[in-house]
């Protein structure tokens, strides 16, 4: 299990669309959303855009994982001999010390979401954008220096075996909304549990509180209504919440549409929770009476969470 060191407490974060911070690497760009420090240097969360025909080379880190969900274009990736390509709403893993790489797909800028863990990739960012396009051989060794010491190594990929789809994922019926997952603790190492999660016009959770983990909210589509603590904040596309544990909150659809977002739970492990309701819901015939809910509730307490009234 890959171990992180975790604070005490740490407060809730909102960080609307194109407010965090920016770096410029060239043909691609990264926005940093969430930092190591204001995650307990359990992961970093960025926006990325890449230009038609960008790319970036064969590389293996050695002190974090990486992963990306594509939101818009379309991304060939290869992580050791598996090679796909990914559109809208599909995602890769690339664990540490594997070689991977990734290059965009027809004439379009692509865009997605990078996930490092643990957190302090931004560090990296930092100084390519310090360094800029090598011109001259001292550049260029700064370059390589700053791989060395981020613990990247420049890498040569395996061949390819035959491009393929991206792999099915479990989905969960929550009921008025639903979720895939798309990285599971098993995957991670412990590290997190991301899902996919698409909700119907007022669909979501009550309030509740988790005791053991972290959970970040990133909009994709629609707006939803994010209850943490005693506040509400409204969060449309790009938006990003975060709600540390300890911290009671809820989220749900404030349109009249469909809405979706990634949900990132930190360290990994819940879906064993949403895997235990479905079964439970699943045998009580979608019938959600009072000896279901009776155990739904001792389910959430069993897994660290305290559940309150549903979400006004």
């Amino acid at each position: 299990m890959h171990q992180t060191s975790q604070p005490q407490q740490q407060q809730p974060i909102l960080v609307p669309a194109g407010r965090g911070r920016a770096f410029d690497l060239g043909d691609h760009r990264a926005e940093c959303v969430l930092d190591a420090e204001q995650t307990g240097g359990a992961f970093s969360l960025f926006r990325a855009e890449a230009d038609p025909g960008s790319a970036v080379p064969p590389h293996v880190h050695t002190r974090e994982d990486e992963a990306f969900y594509v939101t818009a274009g379309r991304f060939a990736v290869q992580t050791g001999d598996r090679s796909v390509e990914l559109g809208p709403g599909e995602f890769a893993f690339a664990p540490r010390g594997v070689v991977h790489a990734w290059r965009v797909l027809g004439d379009t800028p692509a865009q997605g979401v990078v996930l490092t863990t643990p957190g302090g990739f931004e560090t990296f960012f930092a100084d390519m954008e310090r360094i800029g396009r090598p011109s001259d051989p001292t550049a260029l060794a700064e370059m390589m220096a700053a791989f060395a010491r981020h613990g990247l190594q420049m890498g040569a990929l395996p061949a390819a075996r035959e491009a393929a789809p991206a792999p099915a994922r479990h989905r969960f019926d929550l009921g008025d909304h639903s979720a895939v997952l798309l990285a599971d603790a098993e995957e991670t190492g412990g590290a997190y549990a991301l899902l996919d999660v698409n909700a119907e016009p007022g669909g979501g959770t009550p309030p509740h509180t988790h005791t053991r983990e972290e959970e970040t909210f990133f909009v994709l589509e629609g707006r939803f209504a994010i209850l943490i603590g005693g506040q509400t904040v409204e969060a449309g596309p790009g938006d990003c919440v975060y709600a540390p544990r300890d911290v009671v909150h809820a989220w749900r659809n404030a349109g009249d549409t469909p809405a979706r977002m990634l949900v990132l739970v930190t360290p990994g492990g819940i879906e064993r929770f949403f895997t235990e309701v479905e079964r439970i819901t699943a045998r009580a015939a979608g019938v959600l009476d009072a000896a279901v809910l009776e155990k739904v509730m001792a389910l959430a307490a069993h897994y660290g969470m305290e559940i309150a009234d549903p979400i006004k």
